[in-house]
């Protein structure tokens, strides 16, 4: 059986990709990628979608021997089996056994400028109740094909819960920060922290949309109906293309101090809170902070056990308390309590029925 690294690697070459193009591609840098072909680096389950998804190759697979890798570290790394290794080899089971469908459907042109990613899930979750889904800057499109449901849940600085039914087939559609505004106009600040019925957003062909995918008899049907559907919302003007280049550039530059990003936009920081507020739902500072969030727990699912030792501070947090304290308020749990759920998702924790 091919290793992680192996897999990779091997892919790569048969789509004529270089490490560079391939790290560009995913948004990781280079030498990332030459030491995940050597073995001494993992990536996190999205830049794994990624890689499967431009390499034409299947997620599940990487990610099962992901998740086989971090197995094999929390052994090496502690003499005895950590609560962390057991749930995570408890869900390697269950993958093997009956693993879940997940697809990333590539962008493209305006709508790929709007949306960070469409992807396909299928899975029973028998044994789960609900999904909470973490804060990372970004409004959600969820239409659950299984029981014909659509919602939106907007940005979000808290964790949010949505209720699991046995089993799911789900389209997630996420926007970029500034997306779902340039898509419907509406405030983002008005749907922060809320999950509503995607009709309250995008009237009723949502009911059209929701009965064309479940009538779609491939997965290029269902790509062409959900790119109709965006497409037809695309703003035929620019609401303001100075503001809009503003917002994009803080959002792109959102790691740097706040008294800078103020100073080069032009525009004082009472209005540019409340710009960019309109186009992204936070503060400039929230945003920041919820980035910060999403790059440590990115980093924490990465680890072999539920020990934080392994942990780099690098997401700019004061200290290991500050990283705690900013992890509970952003995601329900403490760092330790999130391992030990076994979670190798940095965007998502399904949680067991009682």
């Amino acid at each position: 059986m091919q290793t992680l690294s192996t897999q990779i690697r091997n892919f790569r070459i048969k789509q004529h990709l270089s490490v560079e193009r391939l790290g560009k591609l995913i948004n990781a840098p280079g030498e990332d990628i030459r030491k995940l072909e050597r073995g001494n680096f993992l990536l996190g389950t999205w830049q794994l979608v990624q890689v499967a998804a431009k390499l034409n190759t299947g997620v599940m697979s990487l990610l099962i021997e992901k998740k086989r890798q971090l197995i094999a570290l929390g052994r090496k790394n502690g003499t005895t089996e950590s609560v962390r290794i057991t749930r995570l080899k408890k869900e390697l089971e269950q993958w093997e056994h009956d693993s879940p469908f997940i697809r990333l459907m590539p962008g493209s042109g305006k709508i790929a400028d709007l949306l960070e990613s469409i992807v396909l899930y299928t899975d029973r979750l028998q044994n789960y109740s609900t999904e909470r889904i973490m804060p990372d800057g970004k409004a959600q499109l969820i239409i659950d094909l299984e029981h014909s449901s659509a919602v939106v849940v907007g940005p979000h600085d808290v964790p949010v819960d949505l209720p699991l039914k046995g089993k799911s087939h789900k389209i997630i559609i996420r926007f970029q920060p500034y997306g779902l505004y340039r898509l419907t106009g509406i405030p983002q600040d008005q749907l922060l922290n809320r999950v509503l019925d995607a009709q309250y957003i995008f009237g009723n062909d949502t009911l059209l949309l929701k009965e064309t995918l479940r009538s779609c008899k491939s997965y290029d049907e269902q790509k062409t109906a959900l790119y109709a559907f965006f497409m037809a919302r695309l703003p035929r003007h620019d609401r303001s293309v100075v503001e809009e280049k503003v917002v994009r550039y803080l959002v792109d530059h959102i790691d740097e101090p706040i008294a800078r990003l103020v100073k080069i936009s032009g525009y004082s920081a009472k209005h540019l809170i409340h710009l960019f507020r309109i186009h992204t739902g936070f503060t400039p500072k929230m945003f920041q902070q919820v980035m910060q969030f999403a790059e440590s727990i990115r980093q924490m699912s990465l680890l072999p056990t539920h020990h934080l030792s392994g942990l780099s501070l690098s997401a700019n947090y004061v200290d290991q308390s500050h990283l705690i304290r900013q992890f509970k308020r952003f995601s329900g749990f403490t760092p330790s309590a999130y391992l030990k759920t076994g979670n190798s998702c940095p965007r998502m924790v399904l949680l067991e029925n009682d």
